[in-house]
């Protein structure tokens, strides 16, 4: 379970403790279920394609996500508050 979040994520051969989830911006998704609560800090769209930049919060970096050509019609707007989804991911303990 992410700090702050109440989202839930599967990962195995990983120790109880803190730890790392990466994941490629493409590989996330927004989601109206189950997942990480962001601010959206920065919008682009390009060629029918989106880019966000996310604020986590107790999170120092951003988020990238990465809205395909199959995304939602809208780009949500700077200041925003979506969620966030990984299909596929990595988690690393922290050692």
């Amino acid at each position: 379970r992410p700090d702050g979040c109440d989202a839930t994520f599967a990962c195995s051969d990983v120790a109880d403790g803190p730890a790392c989830l990466y994941a490629r911006p493409h590989d996330l998704a927004l989601t109206d279920g189950e997942g990480l609560t962001a601010r959206v800090a920065e919008a682009r769209s390009l060629a029918g394609r989106g880019m966000l930049m996310l604020d986590l919060p107790q999170q120092a970096r951003r988020l990238e996500l990465d809205i395909g050509h199959d995304g939602p019609r809208a780009i949500p707007a700077e200041g925003e508050l979506v969620r966030v989804r990984p299909s596929r991911y990595r988690v690393f303990g922290i050692d």
